[in-house]
């Protein structure tokens, strides 16, 4: 909650340490009115590409795009630089199909 109240962001990547959180606010799965939201893109691809490139044991999982909240995160500590980690969330951001829409089919 102290996050959500700190940023109008409904997107955000926390970092602490070498361990990562990304997650899509409760606002992206309701029709917010005051102004529209990105639309939700489903991470589970880009937890399986972060996964992969771990150089240790670490894993990765991401929430169904359909979730309340969904969240990816690290299970324990990554072996992934923040920056690179980061360039790799933002660029499946940018590329990714939306998968979640709560506005379909309002008219």
């Amino acid at each position: 909650m102290a996050l959500n109240n700190a940023t109008r962001r409904f997107r955000l990547l926390i970092i602490h340490g070498r361990r990562y959180q990304f997650v899509d606010r409760y606002e992206t799965w309701v029709q917010y009115r005051s102004r529209r939201p990105l639309q939700r893109v489903d991470m589970r691809p880009l937890a399986e590409r972060l996964t992969a490139r771990e150089r240790t044991s670490a894993t990765w999982s991401a929430d169904a795009p359909g979730s309340l909240t969904p969240t990816m995160r690290v299970v324990e500590e990554s072996s992934l630089e923040p920056v690179e980690m980061r360039d790799m969330v933002i660029d499946h951001l940018r590329h990714a199909a939306p998968a979640w829409d709560p506005y379909a089919g309002a008219g």
